[in-house]
């Protein structure tokens, strides 16, 4: 989370958009992009999937902090080919 004068700065530069849509709206954005959620104000339940593509090059590797490796749901170590183009 920024600071709040960052927050500010980035507030004066770029505005807020607030994306809208009807129920089961998907939104999509590149997970470096500033964003914020406000409380889900309704009585359904909301999920949010995130999805890393990383370079093949950039491998899986156990944790440097000594931690446990992530599990297999959130890291794949049994396949990471790189994807191919579908025609």
């Amino acid at each position: 989370m920024p600071d709040n004068t960052s927050l500010r700065e980035l507030m004066l530069k770029g505005d807020i958009e607030a994306p809208k849509g009807p129920a089961g709206t998907l939104v999509m954005f590149e997970c470096n992009t500033m964003h914020g959620s406000n409380m889900n104000m309704s009585c359904w339940p909301r999920s949010n999937l995130f999805f890393v593509y990383n370079s093949v090059e950039n491998g899986l590797v156990n944790p440097f902090c000594g931690n446990r490796p992530r599990p297999d749901f959130l890291a794949n170590r049994k396949d990471w080919s790189p994807l191919k183009p579908v025609s």
